[in-house]
């Protein structure tokens, strides 16, 4: 993923593939409106959480990929989210 493309939000084809996803996983998972909260408070917060201690909570601890590049898809998708709700906190 290119710096442009991670600077891009989700178009609504991103929005429903990632928000399939987290809803396939079933309740280990957290579903995308949780994920909005989950990030607005990671963002917001004092301290700056890693993303290997962040993203297991978005799916679930006992959670695996297919394949590599479905993680790679799932993460790119989550990144843009984030960078995303990170602009527009930052702009008000």
């Amino acid at each position: 993923m290119n710096n442009l493309t991670s600077q891009q939000p989700l178009a609504d084809d991103d929005f429903a593939r990632l928000a399939g996803f987290l809803d396939s996983i079933g309740d280990a998972a957290m579903n995308i409106e949780t994920l909005d909260g989950y990030f607005v408070a990671l963002i917001c917060g004092p301290d700056i959480v890693l993303p290997s201690e962040y993203l297991p909570q978005i799916w679930g601890e006992d959670f695996s990929f297919e394949s590599d590049g479905q993680a790679t898809e799932i993460i790119e998708l989550l990144m843009r989210h984030w960078n995303t709700i990170s602009t527009e906190l930052q702009q008000r």
